[in-house]
């Protein structure tokens, strides 16, 4: 399932080699917008793309969890928009075209936090600031070298990651930084407060970006079990004994 016109479009931004994982998976959400209907939304989403590339580049989601790998960070973010377009999007056609948008950026910005909860440093020692530049340029200079923070918990950067989306969000789509501000503070106060409290749309966006997270997660969890079952098990030697019967020969059981 790939489209076209991602295909014709992502040729234009790709900042740096293409990564074959997250051109597939951002392809696929393409599709998936063409098939609701919002084909619109297509280069909306590749800019969005083009710009958080700049600072996720080949970082991992996490440490040991989810999509822990290579790349991780933005084809986790990029799944979560094709699940929140082919569920969320699909079954909300009373959804404004503002908040629709808005849907598609909050399921790719959710996990931005996860910057602050990197170190990257340079051979000199000189420390990455995502408030400041992108990581590509910042990794221009020469080889990088990343650690995770200690004690940054499991959901710190759920709350910390408003303070970097005027950052992340392209030029021309500044004015959704109030209703993305918005949809987050719903997002990360859903199981505390209702629709009363937080506004029907911010909390409508709220839940379907929360489910789409969580069904990436739980997919790439599936995924690795599924790995591990087929890749080859290592033979395993014999059990064996001695035969006290035969001078004490080592002698395989079974």
């Amino acid at each position: 399932m790939r489209s076209p016109a991602w295909e014709s479009r992502s040729q234009e931004f790709w900042p740096c080699n293409k990564h074959p994982e997250v051109d597939a998976v951002c392809s696929v959400a393409a599709y998936r917008m063409e098939q609701i209907g919002k084909p619109d939304l297509i280069p909306f989403f590749a800019d969005l793309v083009f710009c958080y590339a700049q600072w996720t580049i080949d970082l991992p989601a996490s440490q040991r969890n989810h999509h822990a790998r290579r790349f991780g960070l933005l084809i986790h973010a990029a799944e979560a928009v094709e699940r929140a377009v082919v569920v969320g999007l699909r079954s909300s056609p009373a959804l404004p075209p503002e908040w629709v948008r808005t849907t598609v950026a909050l399921a790719l910005l959710h996990d931005c936090g996860r910057l602050l909860d990197i170190v990257v440093s340079d051979a000199s020692g000189r420390v990455w600031d995502p408030f400041q530049d992108t990581l590509l340029r910042f990794a221009r200079t020469g080889r990088v070298t990343y650690r995770w923070v200690a004690g940054r918990g499991l959901d710190r950067h759920e709350y910390r990651a408003s303070d970097l989306f005027q950052h992340l969000l392209p030029s021309d789509s500044a004015s959704l930084l109030s209703p993305i501000q918005q949809a987050w503070h719903a997002y990360v106060n859903r199981d505390r407060l209702g629709p009363d409290q937080l506004g029907i749309y911010p909390f409508w966006v709220a839940g379907i970006v929360a489910w789409a997270d969580q069904r990436s997660a739980q997919d790439d969890y599936f995924r690795q079990k599924r790995a591990a079952l087929r890749t080859p098990k290592p033979p395993v030697d014999a059990p064996v004994c001695y035969d006290g019967l035969k001078g004490k020969t080592r002698k395989e059981v079974g």
